[in-house]
């Protein structure tokens, strides 16, 4: 009776001892699974957030030459929407100078901004032939449009930048909503006074401010 007992002792230890050993192969497995899943996650390439410069939405008429591109970031833009009456604006702004090809008139350059506006189901705010003689709250439509601009100075690379303002003959203010924003678009065109100094023919400024 003893020697059957210390039998079943025996047995009992020897189950228990591989029991053990199977639970701890067991964790041992589930550890390296583990270690093995995080480390393949550590090695997966984060997912792009998708981000759109609305700015880009704009089209460049006609392969024109971007003279200048100056991101401005977050400011504060007074668009003329009225000959009476401008729209305090803060968001991202973008203002770019443009040399279209030879040939290009500044009325051609308008009708086209205009029909991108309406393509993208936007609406024209205020549109003038004859901006120069619009003036709101005291201030010339220019100075309203011009807000931010930078200063190049008067070098012969810059002049038709510089004196652009001379030159407008065309304006359009509108907006354009876009499920990122509202895209507030303003642009003049105009031709150069034939100085030597500058580039022939005509020229159109774009300024975008994105609205959150």
């Amino acid at each position: 009776m003893k020697a059957t007992l210390r039998v079943g002792a025996g047995v009992s230890a020897v189950l228990l001892v591989l029991a053990f050993a199977g639970a701890c192969e067991t964790v041992d497995s589930g550890v390296d699974q583990g270690v093995a899943a995080a480390r393949e996650r550590a090695t997966e390439q984060p997912a792009e957030r998708e981000v759109t410069d609305l700015s880009t939405i704009v089209p460049v008429f006609a392969e024109s030459r971007d003279r200048y591109d100056d991101k401005i970031g977050f400011e504060e833009f007074e668009l003329v929407v009225a000959e009476d009456a401008v729209e305090p604006l803060m968001g991202d702004i973008r203002r770019r100078f443009f040399q279209p090809e030879d040939g290009r008139s500044p009325l051609e350059i308008s009708l086209y901004y205009q029909e991108f506006v309406e393509n993208e189901g936007g609406t024209i705010l205020f549109q003038t032939r004859d901006p120069l003689s619009v003036e709101v709250n005291g201030e010339e439509l220019w100075h309203h449009f011009s807000r931010h601009r930078e200063d190049r100075g008067l070098s012969t690379y810059v002049w038709d930048f510089t004196h652009f303002r001379g030159a407008v003959s065309e304006y359009i203010g509108a907006v354009i909503p876009t499920d990122q924003g509202d895209l507030y678009f303003a642009m003049a065109a105009g031709r150069g006074d034939g100085s030597p100094r500058q580039f022939p023919g005509t020229r159109f400024e774009i300024v975008t401010v994105v609205v959150d």
